[in-house]
């Protein structure tokens, strides 16, 4: 399937091509003081990178992302928490039949670092442990059709998508009939269904100094609550001078793997934000 879809991409002239990167970092000190009968003091470190690529020719093209997030929390009278940790690869390669681009695609999701879950009773604090080197993980391969708007935003719709996820033996949840654990590793076991799934990233200058920038992607392979997952993640980003921006982001998760309620995330942001599509203009 690859070769296939890297075979059109050189046959023919490259008409157009693009490699965007935006990197982002952020520091914070925290200090409480009698807060609510609180006394405590945090850092808090994040970092994260997204890059995307287009190449498009007469009868093909690719769209490949990359997206990363790392951050962590210290608490200077205890321990370092991770706050965040997930990278995700996108690969899009699309073979045009008259007005149809047949796209297929690739989706890996994980992280790197061990990760835990800690809690208190009394004055003691148990951790437990939720992931580990590229556990959990999600791949994703589809087959279906793609759309292009809005200068290169992109829509695609896989009809027939295999999903395979690993999760750590410490992770518990009961498994329906149609979604067995088909392999059991040292730590870990791994999922595996079948069903639809669509993604879409966007970029749309609303504004020469307000952008909007989305990436999303569900699947579901039936009606009911277990059956389906959602990922939507919006920024609008406004620029102040160059690269200081301020920004909105929000991230919306539907996962019933690990909760069977909307899980959301707020921010408002300020600060210096690299964007190689700014350099380039």
């Amino acid at each position: 399937m690859l070769f296939l879809a890297s075979y059109f991409c050189k046959a023919d002239s490259v008409t157009y091509s693009n490699l965007r990167i935006i990197a982002k970092a952020s520091a914070s000190f925290t200090d409480y003081n009698n807060w609510g009968q609180l006394n405590s003091s945090k850092l808090a470190i994040n970092s994260g990178i997204d890059v995307w690529r287009i190449k498009n020719t007469q009868r093909a093209n690719s769209y490949h992302t990359f997206r990363m997030d790392l951050g962590v929390t210290r608490f200077l009278d205890s321990l370092w928490i991770k706050s965040s940790d997930q990278f995700m690869i996108s690969l899009q390669f699309r073979e045009r039949k008259r007005k149809v681009l047949l796209n297929y695609s690739l989706l890996f999701r994980s992280q790197l670092f061990n990760g835990y879950y800690y809690s208190r009773s009394g004055d003691n604090i148990k951790r437990s442990q939720t992931g580990s080197f590229l556990m959990p993980f999600k791949l994703e391969l589809g087959y279906g059709m793609a759309w292009e708007f809005w200068n290169h935003s992109t829509f695609n719709l896989a009809l027939a998508t295999l999903r395979t996820r690993g999760f750590l033996n410490t992770f518990n949840r009961s498994f329906s009939a149609n979604n067995e654990k088909i392999a059991r590793t040292k730590n870990g076991y791994v999922v595996m269904d079948y069903g639809l799934s669509g993604q879409w990233y966007i970029s749309k200058d609303i504004h020469e100094r307000l952008e909007w920038l989305s990436q999303g992607r569900f699947f579901l392979n039936g009606v009911n609550s277990d059956e389906v997952g959602v990922d939507i993640s919006n920024q609008f980003k406004f620029t102040i001078w160059k690269f200081f921006k301020l920004v909105f982001d929000s991230t919306i998760i539907y996962d019933p793997y690990f909760s069977y309620k909307m899980q959301t995330k707020h921010e408002v942001l300020i600060g210096w934000f690299f964007d190689s599509r700014k350099v380039n203009k």
